[in-house]
């Protein structure tokens, strides 16, 4: 049996339907505004011991989502040269 190449996968069943992808009920923007009406209400608990982890733990949450995002682009740009080349091979 051949197998599929991958653009026959992504047209196919590879990549589900934007409608499925894109948030509908809220935008980024007010995600962002809650999350740091939450924050600020909650540093407001905080002894000076708990804001000072709490410091150190938003700090290791950009790290290692910088290192996640780092390695999600990587995957991405190499998904899109496969695809490229397998474009031109593919040209008759």
């Amino acid at each position: 049996m051949k197998e599929k190449t991958m653009i026959e996968e992504l047209y196919c069943e590879g990549i589900l339907g934007a409608e499925k992808v894109f948030i509908k009920e809220e935008t980024y923007g007010e995600y962002a505004k809650k999350k740091e009406h939450l924050e600020r209400n909650l540093r407001e608990t905080f002894s000076a011991e708990q804001k000072d982890l709490f410091e150190k733990f938003l700090e290791m949450n950009v790290l290692t989502g910088c290192i996640e995002e780092t390695a999600t682009y990587r995957s991405g740009v190499a998904f899109g040269i496969k695809i490229t080349a397998e474009a031109f091979l593919l040209q008759k």
